[in-house]
C-alpha cells in the first residue's frame, strides 16, 4: 500500500547529504570565525606595535552580526577561562603558600588580581587604539557623517573583545563572592554592554569608544589598593596597608577625571552636539534616544559610587 505522508522530514542518517551538509555549515562557520579573529588581532597589531604604514594594510569594514556574534562568543569564552584560570591556577596557589590567609579572603584577592589583569591590559591596549583614530578630537567630530560606520579592525577588534569581555564578567559576578555593590554592579555590566551592542551595530561606535576607554584605567589602582589590603590584614604588616592607601588615593584621582570629569564632559556631548549634528545625516531613532538615556545612568553610577568613596575617605581620615 501507499505509506502515510510524513508531517516532519525524517532525520538523515549518519553520512548522508543532510548531515554532511550539516558538519560543512559547522566547519565553515569556524572557519570564517578563526579568519576573522586573525584579522581583527592583525590589525590590532598593526596600531599598537606601529607598522601600519610598512605593514600589510588593515581592513576596513561596517558591522556585520552574522560574522562578528561567534567571535564575540569565543572573546568571551576566553576571557572567562584566563580570568578564573589565573586567580584558581596562580594567584590562589601562589598567595596561600607565601601567607596564612582565610578562603574569602584569598577568593577576593585573587578576584582583584585577574581584574588588575584584565583592566591593565584593556587601557594599555585601548590607549593606542583610540587615540590613534583621526575623530578622536574634537568632541563633534564624533557626530560626523564621514564613514562612520566603517572602522579599522583594530577598533573592531578592541570594540568586539570589549563587549566579550563584559559579557563574561556579567556571568563571572553571578560566581563571585557576593559585594555590597551586587546589584548596582550587576546593573552596571547589563547597562555596559547593551551600550556597547547598540553603539557597534547602529553607528554611535566613536562615542562608544571613547566611553569604553574611559571606563577601564581607574579599576587598575583600585584592585591593587584591595590586594594590598588583603595582604596587610593576612601578615598584620603596616607598610602593605600604607602601600593600599597610596593605591586608593590614586583611584580616587583617576576616577575622579576619568569618570566623572571626562566621562561627565562626553555624557554633555552626547546631549548637546549629539542630536543636532544626527540630525543632519539620519534620523536619531530609538536607538540613539536608548543609548542616551543608558549614558546617563551610567554617569549616575559613576555619581553613586563616587559617593561611596568619599565616604571611605572620609571614615579613614577620622
Amino acid at each position: 500500500g501507499i505509506p502515510p505522508p510524513r508531517l516532519f522530514p525524517a532525520i538523515p542518517p549518519r553520512g548522508s547529504a543532510g548531515n554532511l551538509a550539516h558538519e560543512y555549515i559547522s566547519v565553515r562557520l569556524m572557519g570564517e570565525t578563526r579568519e576573522e579573529i586573525q584579522r581583527l588581532v592583525h590589525g590590532l597589531t598593526l596600531t599598537f606595535f606601529r607598522q601600519g604604514e610598512h605593514d600589510t594594510p588593515m581592513s576596513y569594514a561596517a558591522p556585520n552580526l552574522s560574522r562578528e556574534v561567534p567571535v564575540c562568543f569565543v572573546f568571551a569564552v576566553a576571557f572567562f577561562f584566563i580570568s578564573w584560570g589565573f586567580r584558581l591556577a596562580i594567584v590562589g596557589p601562589l598567595v596561600s603558600r607565601a601567607i596564612s590567609i582565610s578562603d574569602t579572603k584569598l577568593q577576593k584577592l585573587a578576584q582583584s588580581g585577574s581584574e588588575v589583569l584584565i583592566y591593565g591590559t584593556f587601557t594599555c591596549v585601548g590607549v593606542p587604539v583610540v587615540m590613534s583614530q583621526p575623530w578622536v578630537w574634537p568632541s563633534v567630530q564624533w557626530w560626523q557623517a564621514d564613514g562612520h560606520e566603517v572602522m579599522g579592525a583594530d577598533l573592531r577588534c578592541y570594540y568586539i573583545a570589549y563587549m566579550g569581555r563584559y559579557v563574561q564578567a556579567f556571568v563571572s559576578v553571578l560566581l563571585e563572592h557576593k559585594r555590597k555593590d551586587f546589584t548596582e554592579m550587576l546593573l552596571h555590566h547589563f547597562v555596559t554592554v547593551v551600550v556597547i551592542f547598540l553603539s557597534y551595530t547602529y553607528g554611535y561606535s566613536r562615542v562608544g569608544a571613547i566611553t569604553m576607554l574611559l571606563l577601564d584605567p581607574a579599576d587598575v589602582p583600585l584592585h591593587l589598593a584591595k590586594i594590598c589590603k588583603y595582604i596587610a590584614e593576612a601578615s598584620g604588616k603596616q607598610c602593605w596597608q600604607t602601600l593600599a592607601d597610596r593605591f586608593f588615593e590614586a583611584f580616587a584621582m583617576v576616577f575622579f577625571v576619568t569618570r566623572l570629569l571626562i566621562f561627565g564632559y562626553v555624557v554633555g556631548s552626547c546631549s548637546v552636539e549629539g542630536p543636532p549634528n544626527v540630525r543632519q545625516h539620519r534620523v536619531i531613532g530609538w536607538t540613539g534616544w536608548t543609548c542616551l538615556g543608558l549614558m546617563n545612568m551610567l554617569l549616575l553610577l559613576q555619581c553613586y559610587w563616587f559617593y561611596l568613596i568619599m565616604q571611605i575617605a572620609v571614615k579613614c581620615s577620622f
